[in-house]
């Protein structure tokens, strides 16, 4: 067989069917949009929102840095630049504080050698201005050490007076930034600074360590094992062993959130591919089937099916080259325009950790084209196919419906027209599917973005999480003047906050530095953690051993003891249940304690009623106390403590009483303060002043501001969760105007046939309704019946996530969608009929023959 090159006939056919078939290139390039829209928006900010996070985690830390070593040798640093886990060693030296010209505020001073300063603290600040201190007089503070100083328009090279007791130093300001930890004035100070104060020795150095991604506790791990620790002078004068001080926790929760993040992206990901699918298949197959006579009769004059594959196909990479670019260019305009400008809008205040931009990465916009190129494909693979493999004689006898043999109907009252458009709804079983499952995917998504937001309520999650006005977490230093010093100004504080006008109650809770005597029987709960495998738990047995043998106090076995107060108490014994309530009064007496937290309510009754010993690490106090009740969660306590031992209880609360026979000397662990709803405007602003430049708070939680900020954050899950699911809602409508456009005009001449024997226009429009009414009335069974599992399953996930979540049923939401689905599937049929019915009845059918 000679070959025939017709490529340029093909390549013709296509334009002309191209110019021919408008509509069917509008819902075509329409539906390739959206897909590609949703694709490049999605997961841009998808993949932001989880670089996002990792960067709030660092703001929050303060720095990359998770792992630190007091007092380092060079040996022990040589030691650890060779692991092949360190992502970076830094050193940082504390060179004290010094006040402001009023002696009411303080700013600390810290120096930080190159690698610490440029790999571990600038991914913790943003705004930077100028450069790290070169010279002796040279400083870079924070925009919190500016306010401090009375700093209001900072300019490189301007003069700033600190005070050191009575000693005026004078600075030169050789930059500024933006850090994120709330009521910290920290600046920095040169090399040479800390030389000439003498402070650039061992004993004055802290070693900063930051792993490479993943490999955090590994590293620390392989540091606990193989560094060996020396013995130092602690700032009492006392010899101990040095110990290693990790933050995890932080990384922890942050890493549960990017995994929700990535899960609900793997989900949204699957229900853009198969509502693009099912919306790009049900417009080539409808325009397929529409032209199939046209490629019957390309058959009688011998186009091969490969050369009519390729047609079709040709059409559609022709209206993808159009699609494909549209798409990206309003996903980018979405991602990196309207979404930031709208979180900006919606923050509050500018010193928000959590980051608004949105990354630019170049692999989403190359895998969103990939995405849509591949569900194109198999979105026209199987018209194409269809289109080529079909005979010249049954394409002519084709009329847009499957030709399959259909029963007789009888009856002797004449057709009933709902009856009618039940089997027409049914006639073409795949299009009804396609149709049914577009629209269910749609409304399914709405309704499961209302019932995840509906069961995040904000007055839940401030009874569960933020029950007080305010609440101060404070801390000391180590270092025994600094630790007096900020004693006596949180006694100072203290009085202050108690003095303001408006406030209704106020409470500090204490704690104690105690330390446990080991005991593997008594502690087994603790020790038989899931958090450990078998080999750490081994290890950590014999590490407790060891530090109790040698009388190391630093590393015995130990765990924060806090105060809490009859409130507490109260709302404990009101949300436990029976047999985890304790006695009141015996509480309130100092006769047991509250101890946590352990996995299972197993271990917790293990624990229950034994006695405890607890000696103070200072003075080697003893004191006993029994076990109220073992928790298997501190959530509901207002408590912040910042450390804690692995395999050690969490922490032991107690009463005030108690606490006074621990120790003679309580440290702070916070205060909580209340106010009237009047008076709150007012209070906010100077328990702000107050805590603005206390070193020794940590944090502070504001009641007001967190229903603000969780507000925002409700408020931009709706935009961008109400946009995603509204353009799913969208995609299923136009699958239904575009099925019944194209169905309702190859039935035209069916419906003009009903017409000449005797139907009316009125019966034939009533026939349509009733056909929209079943695709409305059906899509709404669905959702029902498979929709309510759904969403259940939805408002389970939303408890998983959010502890305080209660479950919300849409009613209001469903019931909206029901009616507007209905009247739109009623109303676009009958338009439709509209439309091809003002030619007369004769006229239609000769146009058709």
């Amino acid at each position: 067989m000679l070959k025939n090159n017709n490529q340029e006939v093909l390549r013709r056919l296509s334009r002309r069917s191209m110019k021919a078939e408008r509509t069917r290139n509008f819902f075509a390039v329409l539906a390739i949009i959206l897909t590609t829209f949703m694709f490049t928006s999605v997961f841009s900010i998808g993949v932001s929102l989880i670089q996002n996070l990792g960067i709030m985690q660092i703001r929050n830390l303060g720095s990359q840095s998770t792992i630190w070593l007091e007092q380092p040798s060079k040996q022990q640093m040589d030691q650890i630049r060779k692991m092949q886990d360190l992502r970076a060693m830094g050193v940082q030296v504390s060179a004290g504080s010094r006040k402001e010209a009023s002696g009411e505020k303080t700013v600390a001073l810290w120096y930080y050698d190159t690698v610490e300063y440029q790999k571990n603290f600038i991914p913790a600040i943003s705004r930077i201005h100028g450069t790290y201190p070169e010279k002796q007089d040279e400083i870079m503070m924070s925009e919190t050490s500016l306010a401090v100083a009375g700093v209001k328009k900072p300019e490189i090279g301007e003069k700033v007076t600190l005070y050191d007791g009575d000693r005026e130093e004078t600075f030169t300001l050789s930059g500024w930034y933006r850090d994120y930890i709330y009521g910290k004035a920290v600046s920095l100070v040169s090399k040479k600074y800390v030389q000439k104060m003498g402070l650039d020795k061992r004993e004055n150095k802290t070693l900063s360590i930051s792993a490479q991604r993943g490999m955090k506790y590994i590293l620390y791990k392989k540091l606990q094992n193989q560094v060996s620790m020396d013995q130092i002078m602690a700032a009492n004068g006392v010899k101990r062993t040095q110990a290693w001080e990790s933050s995890f926790s932080e990384d922890q929760n942050n890493a549960g959130e990017r995994l929700v993040v990535v899960a609900v992206l793997l989900a949204v990901g699957v229900i853009i591919i198969l509502s693009g699918y099912l919306l790009i298949y049900n417009v080539m197959y409808i325009s397929v089937t529409k032209d199939i006579r046209f490629y019957g009769m390309l058959k009688t004059i011998g186009t091969t099916p490969l050369q009519i594959q390729k047609l079709v196909k040709k059409q559609v990479w022709h209206l993808a080259g159009i699609g494909i670019p549209a798409g990206i260019f309003l996903g980018v305009v979405c991602a990196f325009g309207i979404v930031p400008a709208a979180l900006h809008a919606l923050a509050i205040g500018g010193n928000d950790a959590m980051p608004s931009r949105i990354q630019f990465r170049p692999e989403i916009f190359v895998a969103t084209v990939l995405f849509s190129l591949v569900t194109i494909w198999i979105s026209c693979r199987k018209p194409a196919k269809f289109a080529g493999n079909i005979s010249a004689v049954e394409a002519m006898k084709y009329n847009g419906q499957y030709q399959e043999k259909l029963r007789s109907h009888h009856t002797k009252r004449g057709g009933k027209i709902r009856r009618m458009a039940f089997r027409n709804v049914f006639r073409d079983k795949k299009r009804a599917i396609f149709v049914f499952a577009s629209l269910f995917m749609g409304m399914i998504a709405f309704l499961a973005v209302d019932t995840i937001l509906g069961s995040i309520k904000l007055e839940n999650y401030l009874e569960t999480y933020v029950p007080n006005d305010y609440v101060i977490y404070t801390g000391t230093d180590e270092n025994n003047e600094q630790m007096k010093e900020q004693k006596r100004s949180l006694e100072t504080m203290a009085g202050e906050l108690q003095k303001i006008p408006g406030i209704t109650s106020f409470r500090w809770n204490r704690t104690a530095d105690i330390v446990l005597p080991f005991d593997e029987k008594l502690y087994k709960p603790f020790l038989d953690t899931d958090q450990m495998i078998a080999q750490e738990r081994e290890e950590s047995i014999k590490f407790y051993r060891r530090a109790q043998e040698k009388k190391n106090k630093k590393s015995m076995y130990s765990c924060p003891v806090i105060s809490i107060g009859k409130d507490d108490i109260r709302k404990y014994n009101e949300r436990a249940e029976k047999d985890q309530r304790i006695d009141e009064k015996a509480f309130e007496e100092g006769e047991i304690c509250l101890i946590g937290t352990v996995d299972t309510k197993e271990q917790a009754q293990q624990m229950k009623g034994k006695t405890l010993t607890l000696v103070e690490r200072k003075t080697d106090k003893e004191s006993t106390i029994k076990v109220g009740a073992c928790l298997t969660s501190m959530e509901g306590f207002e408590i912040g403590y910042y450390w804690m031992s692995i395999g050690a209880p969490e922490a032991i609360l107690v009463s005030d009483k108690a606490i006074s026979r621990i120790t003679d000397d309580p440290g702070s662990d916070n205060m909580i303060l209340n106010c009237r709803k009047e008076a709150e405007a007012s209070v906010t602003k100077r328990v702000k002043e107050l805590v603005k430049s206390n070193t020794a708070v940590v944090n502070t939680t504001i009641k007001s501001e967190a229903a603000k900020e969780f507000s925002t954050s409700i408020m931009t899950m709706k935009i961008l969760g109400g946009g995603i699911s509204g353009i799913l809602i969208m995609i299923g409508v136009l699958n239904y105007i575009n099925v019944m456009l194209t169905g309702v005009f190859t039935r035209r001449t069916e419906l003009a046939v009903m017409e000449s024997v005797g139907m009316t226009k009125k019966q034939v429009c009533r026939m349509l309704l009733w056909e929209g009414g079943y695709y409305g009335l059906i899509s709404m069974g669905l959702l029902l019946t498979f929709g309510n599992v759904i969403i259940f399953l939805f408002a389970r996930a939303a408890k998983t996530m959010a502890d305080y979540a209660i479950f919300h049923y849409p009613a209001g939401v469903m019931a909206g969608i029901a009616v507007v689905s209905l009247v739109i599937c009623m109303i676009v049929p009958a338009v439709v009929y509209y439309m091809i019915s003002k030619e007369s009845v004769v006229q239609r059918m000769r146009r058709e023959g």
